[in-house]
């Protein structure tokens, strides 16, 4: 069982979350920090962004803080890109929606190319937004030269073990701030898994693997035949995980592992299998590094014949409240509710349970027993 001194802070934070719940506001904010990236993973459904990248368009850190204040319960921000540590001002842009959208958890994703500014946003968020938790998700997908050779990365294997080796001496440290692994299942790793997590078991102090099912407008479509079978029983294999973690990282974990099984499903039978009425437009929104807000990532992938673009922060006086009260975002919210519309996309799936609270009483469970 979970010892109650060391875990009260952090309920304490949780039940902030539970207000946070309460209000009409988006609580969830996935952010395209930049397209750019040193990778060119052939499985991407960022891959066009990515290759047509101009960081001079992006949003800046003045406008960021302009979009930050027009939030007011943004509980969890969820960064990704391109690869996020390229950018300088990744710490500041963080601050801001600390400071003035009361953001209280931050994930990351990334390939692990950078471990020393992977250790500076550590060092410094932890000392300047002292009830800041972080996630930290590295991405591996294979071992040694083929996850080079599929990131088209030399070295990259090698950099993203120093990076979760530098996350795991933070946690040592008492900084609030998890290690999990992504894992994207693809045709071409899907033989390799088992050594992958052999390996991950034995180097990688992690507190959960996450995999992720391939989504999405890949460059190379053929890498998502995975088959529901492979996806299952690797998945089995990977929720497997002995450590010993933090309370921030189980419940992690187990909405995590609740979301998996609505992915499971919906991969199963389609529509019918997803267990949630989606709540992106409502409760989750992505931002992309050009300004443009959606509701999520993937709707206009999904349903191309849709504009799934709600509009643009620089034409609406960075105010995402207001844009969300307009005609365009209620029309986005009916279509997804009309149409159920549903996916195999992680980041919906894990709002989604957090979202209906007939799954809350199974995270608690999952939450408070050793896995």
């Amino acid at each position: 069982m979970i010892r109650p001194e060391r875990t009260f802070p952090e309920i304490v934070r949780y039940l902030r979350l539970v207000r946070g719940l309460a209000s009409s506001e988006p609580n969830y904010m996935v952010l395209f920090a930049t397209a750019a990236c040193n990778a060119r993973c052939e499985f991407c459904f960022y891959w066009e962004e990515i290759e047509s990248a101009n960081v001079k368009t992006e949003i800046s850190l003045e406008e960021i803080q302009k979009t930050s204040k027009s939030l007011n319960h943004l509980f969890y921000l969820s960064i990704g890109g391109g690869e996020p540590f390229l950018r300088k001002d990744l710490v500041e842009l963080v601050k801001a929606f600390y400071t003035n959208s009361r953001t209280r958890v931050v994930a990351i994703a990334t390939n692990g190319a950078y471990p020393e500014r992977v250790e500076a946003f550590i060092d410094r968020l932890s000392k300047e937004c002292p009830e800041l938790h972080m996630k930290i998700q590295v991405s591996v997908d294979n071992l040694f030269e083929k996850h080079d050779l599929s990131r088209k990365v030399d070295g990259l294997f090698k950099k993203l073990n120093e990076t979760c080796k530098i996350i795991s001496s933070k946690k040592k440290d008492n900084i609030p701030v998890i290690l999990s692994v992504g894992t994207v299942i693809t045709k071409e790793n899907k033989n390799d898994l088992e050594a992958l997590k052999e390996y991950l078991d034995e180097n990688v102090d992690c507190d959960y693997i996450s995999l992720i099912y391939p989504r999405g407008n890949a460059k190379v479509e053929e890498l998502k035949e995975v088959s529901l079978e492979e996806y299952r029983e690797a998945k089995t294999m990977f929720n497997h995980v002995s450590n010993v973690s933090s309370f921030f990282a189980r419940i992690q974990r187990a909405v995590d592992r609740k979301a998996k099984l609505g992915v499971e499903k919906y991969i199963a039978v389609g529509k019918k299998g997803y267990p949630w009425q989606c709540v992106a437009g409502k409760k989750l929104i992505t931002l992309s590094e050009k300004g443009d807000l959606y509701p999520c990532e993937m709707l206009g992938q999904i349903a191309p014949e849709m504009d799934s673009k709600i509009g643009n922060v620089r034409d609406n006086e960075y105010n995402i409240i207001n844009m969300l009260s307009a005609s365009k975002a209620k029309k986005l919210r009916t279509y997804i509710k009309q149409t159920q519309c549903s996916c195999s996309y992680e980041c919906a799936a894990l709002c989604n349970v957090v979202y209906h609270r007939r799954d809350w009483p199974g995270v608690l469970l999952r939450t408070i027993r050793f896995y």
